[in-house]
């Protein structure tokens, strides 16, 4: 029998739950116009995350790869949370 120790685990869901959380919030005022930016957030960061997943199987190999596909994990929610919140920010 194996003993691991489920930190790794254990910081993984957290982090994801957290995120998720953060990406399913509504906003104080939610308007047609948030939509359309929840889109575009999601559109780009769609697009940022498989630029950055293609140019990991081109160019990394290893173990390293198998460290990308674990950032790769929480990239999608990270670029998502940073794009929207920049067009909120270029809104106002």
């Amino acid at each position: 029998m194996t003993r691991t120790n489920l930190t790794d685990e254990l910081a993984a869901v957290l982090l994801l739950t957290g995120a998720l959380w953060l990406v399913c919030s509504k906003e104080k005022t939610e308007s047609p116009e948030i939509d359309l930016l929840r889109y575009k957030a999601f559109f780009f960061s769609v697009l940022l995350n498989s630029g950055f997943l293609l140019f990991s199987i081109l160019f990394i190999f290893g173990i390293g790869f198998i460290n990308i596909m674990i950032i790769n994990l929480f990239s999608q929610l990270a670029f998502y949370l940073l794009i929207f919140r920049f067009l909120m920010k270029r809104q106002d």
